[in-house]
């Protein structure tokens, strides 16, 4: 009889330093990740690479688990436009029903990411370059670095000061 390792099966948030929680999971047919994190600064949060929308039942089911509310995230990151990152972007878009929300990514991540939402919704994309590539939260620093050659022209990621 062959041993398989085990699998990660954590059905709990992963507080992987101070208020930075990985919500994701492992992928069992393809052996993917679904690596979405959120980062908690006093009572909102800003999601980075929310996660495919198959992922998007567990994703949210963990963030409930850190206390943050759908209504609490103020932004969702994507650092390149594959729906693995993105897919779950019109559900997260629909449920952050905050006015504050922001979808940040690259002007040429954009391009593409506008498709995977509603004409009404594209409002919220807001391209890094026209921040200066940072972002401001409840006293939290995110810098955004480009990285063009590392998988997509568009492709960047996210520092946290």
């Amino acid at each position: 009889m062959t041993e398989t390792a085990p699998r990660n099966t954590s059905d709990r948030p992963v507080e992987i330093a101070d208020h930075i929680y990985w919500v994701g999971a492992p992928e069992e047919r393809s052996n993917l990740h679904c690596n979405p994190y959120l980062i908690v600064a006093g009572e909102k949060g800003v999601m980075i690479d929310a996660g495919s929308r198959p992922d998007f039942p567990q994703v949210m089911m963990k963030i409930l688990q850190t206390g943050i509310l759908p209504e609490q995230i103020v932004a969702l990151i994507y650092q390149h436009p594959d729906p693995d990152l993105c897919g779950s972007m019109p559900n997260m878009a629909d449920i952050c029903a905050n006015p504050e929300l922001r979808i940040l990514s690259a002007p040429e991540n954009n391009v593409f990411i506008s498709y995977y939402l509603e004409r009404e919704k594209r409002d919220l994309l807001t391209p890094i370059d026209r921040q200066d590539a940072v972002f401001r939260w409840e006293g939290r620093t995110l810098r955004f670095y480009r990285t063009p050659y590392a998988h997509a022209s568009g492709s960047f990621v996210t520092y946290d000061e």
